[in-house]
C-alpha cells in the first residue's frame, strides 16, 4: 500500500508474460505454421499444495520437450502454465499436456478451470467431464435445459450443445 511505483511495475510484468506468449506464438504462426494456437492452462489449487502442483506442472511441461511459461495469481494457488509449440506435433503434446495439468490440479483438490471458465474449449471441456463426473455432468445438463429448452442461449459453451453427449 502506497507505494504506487513498485506497484505499476509489478504489474507491468504480469502484463508482460501474457503479451510474450502470445508475440511468441503469433511468430511461429507468421512463419509459417498456422496450425499452432496458445495452449494454456488456468488451473487451481490449494494454496498449500501449490509447490507440489508447480512441481509436476513443469515436470509435464518439461518431459514433453515443450518451451513454457507458467504465471499467475500465487497467493491463492491459482496458475496459468502456457506452452509455446512451434509445430503441429508439438501443439498436439501441448493440448495432451494441458489433460494432465487439469488432472493434476484435480488430484491435489482444486480445479482445472479458475478464472477463465470453459468455453469450447474442448481441453476445457473434457477436463470439466472428468472434474464433475458423469452424475455431475448430467444435473448441469438439466439446469441448463430448464432455464434453456431450446439450447439457443450459448450453445456449446461450457457444455457441449443439446444433442451431444458430454465426456
Amino acid at each position: 500500500p502506497g507505494e504506487d511505483a513498485r506497484r505499476r511495475a509489478l504489474f507491468a510484468v504480469r502484463e508482460a508474460v501474457p503479451e510474450a506468449v502470445n508475440g511468441r506464438v503469433a511468430e511461429v504462426r507468421r512463419d509459417g505454421n498456422p496450425g499452432v494456437s496458445k495452449a494454456a492452462s488456468d488451473v487451481i489449487v490449494p494454496f498449500d499444495k501449490l509447490t507440489e502442483a508447480m512441481t509436476a506442472y513443469r515436470a509435464a511441461m518439461s518431459e514433453r520437450g515443450l518451451d513454457h511459461a507458467v504465471w499467475g495469481h500465487v497467493s491463492d494457488g491459482n496458475l496459468h502454465p502456457n506452452m509455446i509449440a512451434t509445430n503441429d506435433a508439438e501443439m498436439e503434446s501441448a493440448r495432451d499436456c494441458q489433460l494432465e495439468l487439469g488432472r493434476i490440479a484435480i488430484r491435489l483438490g482444486g480445479s482445472p478451470m479458475s478464472e477463465h471458465g470453459t468455453g469450447r474449449n474442448p481441453v476445457k471441456q473434457a477436463l470439466l467431464g472428468e472434474l464433475y463426473g458423469k452424475r455431475g455432468m448430467a444435473e448441469m445438463r438439466a439446469v441448463k435445459d430448464a432455464f434453456d429448452p431450446h439450447g439457443v442461449l450459448s450453445p456449446g459453451v461450457m457444455l457441449p450443445a443439446a444433442g451431444r453427449t458430454s465426456e
